[in-house]
């Protein structure tokens, strides 16, 4: 969802954020609900041609906090290649007699972020920032 908006920083009608990202308008509200409370993103809501409209945008610390998300997801990419070139390397060494499991649990424990949703990575970072 924030993706969609980061995208389109002028906002997204409702209506179309809900097709990009195929939610039902109660799953989407509930999301954006959750979101502006956090004040990742702001909704305004007015009238286009006398039909009512909800415009979704992101804040410019729902900005932030989204490209702090991409940056613990590029780190989880890096250690989940690391953890594999490792694991073909221990594979080998574990025919030697050598394996180091450790090197693959590492990287296995940050990809649990990966399925997390937006909204619970960018707890995880703030978590993460504070400890």
């Amino acid at each position: 969802m924030l993706t969609s908006l980061i995208a389109h920083p002028k906002g997204v009608v409702f209506g179309e954020l809900k097709k990009m990202c195929a939610l039902t308008d109660g799953n989407l509200s509930r999301h954006l609900q959750v979101l502006d409370e956090a004040g990742l993103i702001a909704i305004e809501k007015g009238y286009d041609h006398n039909r009512p409209q909800t415009i979704c945008r992101i804040t410019a610390q729902g900005r932030r906090r989204y490209l702090d998300y991409l940056k613990v997801l590029e780190q989880v990419v890096q250690d989940a290649a690391g953890a594999a070139k490792a694991g073909v390397a221990n594979a080998g060494a574990a025919k030697a007699g050598a394996a180091k499991p450790d090197a693959a649990k590492a990287g296995a424990a940050r990809a649990a972020c990966v399925s997390m949703p937006v909204s619970l990575a960018c707890a995880y970072i703030e978590r993460t920032n504070t400890a």
